[in-house]
């Protein structure tokens, strides 16, 4: 997948690209929103060259994106599940309590999510390529 952007800041090797969001990538949670429908992702420079101001295009392997596309919904729906079997197994086979005890799964799965997307971004194991429009 690639988006094309524009370096809004290079701090060392570290670039803050502006980028418009569009359709294929709407909710992956690799960027954060700004203002204007723009999102802001920091990327580590790969020798591209670029400074602020310039254009650059973002590439994000397939493999990539389908790692974060498994974190984003199939981790948090799994736990969802796994609370609703929990609750059935443990609590009262079928009432509310079943329905919270999900409820508390798919919550627990959007936090580990957090933390997850946090680990990533820190560690850099998404890669994403950086080079000149």
């Amino acid at each position: 997948m690639e988006e094309i952007g524009t370096i809004k800041e290079k701090r060392g090797s570290r670039l803050t690209v502006e980028i418009e969001r569009s359709p294929h990538c709407a909710g992956c949670g690799m960027c954060s929103p700004s203002a204007g429908g723009r999102n802001l992702i920091e990327v580590e420079d790969n020798g591209s060259g670029a400074l602020a101001g310039d254009k650059v295009v973002l590439s994000i392997p397939g493999s990539d994106i389908l790692k974060v596309s498994f974190l984003t919904y199939v981790m948090p729906l799994s736990l969802f599940f796994l609370g609703v079997l929990l609750g059935y197994i443990f609590l009262d086979r079928g009432g509310g309590l079943t329905a919270i005890s999900g409820i508390i799964g798919l919550l627990t799965g959007f936090l580990a999510l957090k933390a997850i997307e946090q680990e990533l971004k820190k560690r850099d194991l998404i890669k994403i390529t950086v080079k000149k429009a």
